[in-house]
């Protein structure tokens, strides 16, 4: 009963906040994409080199870059302290009910972003609902990690491939789909 009601209360409040965005969903043109928010699970730390190289790739290309990484433990790794692109979200910074607190709302999710990509592999229930909340005009993942409808783009990976291929294919179709390729 108790995990019911923590869902219902989760659940209600993702709709507060998408109902407060008035998302206006449109295809964003990688090339005319300047912010873009990465979310990922970061539990696993042997992914902060590739999210590194993502981010200063899309860096040089003249994005606005914002990471931000869910930790599943009460305390970040002390690897995770040491990262200066890529922001993480504890479990600790979650409420009872699994929502992020005010002050991570606030600073990441009041923000309105060009391009939000969803970069976990697998299922991690608090980064597809970051990835609901996100405020942009355009989000696109992988299949299978998030509710299809909170995404404007999926993609279909093999268990094989990573984030830097998910990344790339994410671009191509964006770029594919602009010029009528």
């Amino acid at each position: 009963m108790i995990k019911f009601f923590k869902k219902y209360r989760l659940s209600k409040k993702v709709r507060e906040i998408k109902t407060s965005h008035r998302r206006n969903r449109a295809f964003m043109d990688f090339h005319k994409a300047r912010t873009v928010l990465l979310i990922f699970d970061g539990t696993d730390v042997s992914r902060l080199g590739r999210i590194n190289k993502i981010i200063d790739a899309m860096n040089r290309e003249g994005k606005d870059v914002t990471a931000l990484a869910f930790y599943n433990d009460k305390s970040l790794a002390d690897v995770c302290l040491t990262q200066d692109k890529i922001d993480f979200v504890s479990k600790s910074e979650l409420t009872s009910f699994g929502f992020p607190e005010e002050h991570i709302i606030q600073g990441y999710f009041s923000n309105t972003y060009d391009l939000v990509l969803l970069l976990d592999m697998v299922y991690c229930e608090t980064t597809a609902m970051m990835t609901d909340i996100a405020d942009a005009t355009f989000k696109a993942g992988k299949a299978s990690v998030v509710a299809e409808d909170s995404l404007d783009l999926v993609i279909e990976l093999k268990d094989d491939k990573d984030e830097t291929f998910l990344v790339e294919q994410i671009k191509y179709y964006l770029r594919s789909i602009k010029s009528g390729s």
